[in-house]
C-alpha cells in the first residue's frame, strides 16, 4: 500500500504554496529559473508517452483484484514452467525409487528433487514480492507520488512490468525475469531498479526553512545565510541521489521543478556540479523570500524611494561596497583568468566549494591526470575535449568533467556581472546592481534612497 502519510503530506505541501512565506519562495524560484525552465522536449515527450500508457492500463482496471492477478500471457509462462518442472519431478522421484540409497545416481536424483522444491518456493515467492509491488506502483502511480528525477528508461520499464506489457519469463531456480527492449535480453527481476518516490519530507523541511526566513523579519545574509545552506545540504546529503534528483526536477513548487535544462547535470560523474546547482537554487529563493519577510515586517518605504521596498532598500545601500568591489574587480583583472576566478571564488563566503579554475589551472590538472607532458599535442587533445574557455566551471569530484564557461574575460561589463552573480545578494539585488553598470541605460530609473545607494555606479 502506499504509504498515507506522503499522500498527506503531498496535499498539504499543495495547500502551502499558498501561504505568504510559500509564495514569495515559489515566486523567487520562478524567477531564479527563467533561463532554464524549459525540460528537454524529447524527455517530456518520452515521459507523457509513459504515463499515458500507465494511466490507460489503470482505467481498464475494476477490482484491485485485477492488480494483483497475472496478464494470460504471464500466467501460461508460470503455468509452462510449473509443468515442465513437475515433470522433471516425477522422473527423478522415479529414479530415486528404483534405486538403492548407495547407488552413485540415488544422491544426484534427491537433490535435482530438492532444487526443482526449491525453485517452485522461489518462484511462490518471486511472484509475491511482483504482485505487492504492481499494486504499489499503480498506487503510487495513481497518486503521482513517482518521481520526475528517475530515468526515463527506469520509468518505462516499471511502465511495461507493472501493466500488461510485461513479457515474464523465468529462469533457473526459479526466479522472475521480464525482457528488457533495449538490452535485447531477460532480466532477473531482482535486479530491475524501481523507480523511487518524491521526497515530500525533503521538501517540507526546505519550506520550514524558508518560513523561519520570512518569519525573521531581515534580509538572509552572512552566517545565516551559510546556516541556511548547510541544512539543505545535509537534507541532500542524508537522502542521497534519490532526494537530490527529487529536489531538482518534481514540482513541489513550481511545474518541472527547477527545470534544468542542461541535461549532463544529471549523469553520475556530475552529481556534485548537480548538488551545488539544486543547493544554489534553493538558497537564492529563500533569500529572495526573506527579502520579502522583512519587507512585511516593516512600513513602505516613503515617497521618493523609487518604488523599492524596505527591506530591498537596505540590501542595495548596504551591498553598495560589495558591488562596488565588484566593479573594481571587474577592472582589476580583466583579462587575467586566475585573479578572476580566485576573486570569484572569495565573494560569497557562505559557499565554500571550489566554483571555477582558469584554463591554466584547470589544463595543469589535465597534464597531471593524463600523465601528459606540455607539448602541441596534449594542447589540442585539451581543445578538443574542453573547447577553447578560459574560465571552468569546475567538477571537484570529478574533475575531467569540468565544463567552460562562455565568458569574455576582456570585456569588463561581463566581468562585473559574472562578480554580481556570485555576491552574497538575493536575486532582486543582483538585477538592480546588474542593470546599473556605468554607461548602461536602465530600465528603470528608481534608485533605492537619495543618499547610501550606487548612484554613480
Amino acid at each position: 500500500m502506499a504509504n498515507r502519510n506522503l499522500i498527506q503530506g503531498a496535499e498539504i505541501l499543495g495547500k502551502s504554496k499558498m501561504s505568504g512565506a510559500n509564495l514569495a519562495f515559489q515566486t523567487g524560484l520562478q524567477n531564479s529559473m527563467d533561463a532554464y525552465y524549459k525540460i528537454a522536449a524529447v524527455r517530456k515527450a518520452e515521459k507523457k508517452a509513459i504515463d499515458t500508457k500507465t494511466a490507460a492500463y489503470i482505467n481498464t482496471l475494476n477490482t484491485d483484484m485485477d492488480v494483483s492477478q497475472l496478464t494470460a500471457s504471464q500466467a501460461n509462462a508460470v503455468k509452462n514452467y510449473l509443468v515442465t518442472e513437475r515433470n522433471r519431478y516425477a522422473q527423478f522421484a522415479n529414479k530415486a525409487a528404483s534405486l538403492s540409497p548407495d547407488h552413485p545416481e540415488y544422491s544426484k536424483a534427491v537433490s535435482e528433487i530438492n532444487s526443482i522444491q526449491s525453485s517452485f518456493a522461489n518462484l511462490a515467492s518471486e511472484l509475491k514480492t511482483y504482485k505487492d509491488d504492481k499494486l504499489k506502483y499503480i498506487e503510487d502511480f495513481d497518486n503521482n507520488m513517482i518521481s520526475d528525477g528517475n530515468e526515463i528508461g527506469a520509468l518505462d520499464e516499471a511502465s511495461n512490468i507493472y501493466t500488461d506489457k510485461g513479457y515474464l519469463g523465468i529462469g533457473s531456480g526459479g526466479s522472475l525475469s521480464f525482457y528488457n527492449e533495449d538490452l535485447g535480453k531477460f532480466q532477473a527481476y531482482s535486479q530491475i531498479k524501481k523507480p523511487f518516490l518524491k521526497d515530500f519530507s525533503g521538501a517540507d523541511a526546505i519550506l520550514q526553512l524558508n518560513k523561519n526566513a520570512y518569519s525573521a523579519g531581515a534580509v538572509l545574509q552572512g552566517a545565516r545565510k551559510n546556516m541556511v545552506r548547510n541544512d539543505i545540504k545535509q537534507i541532500v546529503n542524508k537522502g542521497g541521489r534519490n532526494t537530490l534528483l527529487s529536489l531538482a526536477t518534481d514540482d513541489f513548487l513550481i511545474d518541472g521543478g527547477l527545470g534544468i535544462q542542461d541535461e549532463s547535470l544529471f549523469d553520475i560523474q556530475n552529481e556534485d556540479l548537480l548538488k551545488d546547482y539544486v543547493i544554489n537554487a534553493y538558497v537564492d529563493a529563500i533569500t529572495d523570500t526573506s527579502v520579502e519577510g522583512a519587507n512585511a515586517a516593516r512600513p513602505s518605504s516613503r515617497r521618493g524611494s523609487g518604488g523599492f521596498s524596505g527591506a530591498l532598500k537596505d540590501e542595495i545601500n548596504l551591498g553598495g561596497d560589495k558591488a562596488q568591489e565588484a566593479l573594481d574587480l571587474s577592472g582589476s583583472t580583466l583579462g587575467d583568468a586566475r585573479s578572476i576566478v580566485r576573486a570569484a571564488n572569495s565573494l560569497d563566503p557562505t559557499n565554500k566549494n571550489v566554483m571555477y579554475m582558469s584554463r591554466q589551472e584547470f589544463y595543469n590538472q589535465f597534464l597531471e591526470g593524463e600523465n601528459m607532458k606540455d607539448n602541441k599535442d596534449a594542447q589540442e587533445a585539451f581543445r578538443a575535449t574542453y573547447g577553447d574557455a578560459s574560465i571552468f566551471r569546475y567538477n571537484y569530484s570529478n574533475p575531467s568533467f569540468s565544463r567552460g564557461l562562455n565568458i569574455d574575460i576582456n570585456n569588463q561589463q561581463e566581468l562585473y556581472k559574472f562578480y554580481i552573480q556570485n555576491s552574497d545578494f538575493s536575486r532582486k539585488a543582483q538585477d538592480y546592481y546588474i542593470t546599473r553598470y556605468p554607461g548602461q541605460s536602465s530600465s528603470s530609473s528608481e534608485e533605492a534612497s537619495g543618499e547610501g545607494s550606487l548612484d554613480n555606479l
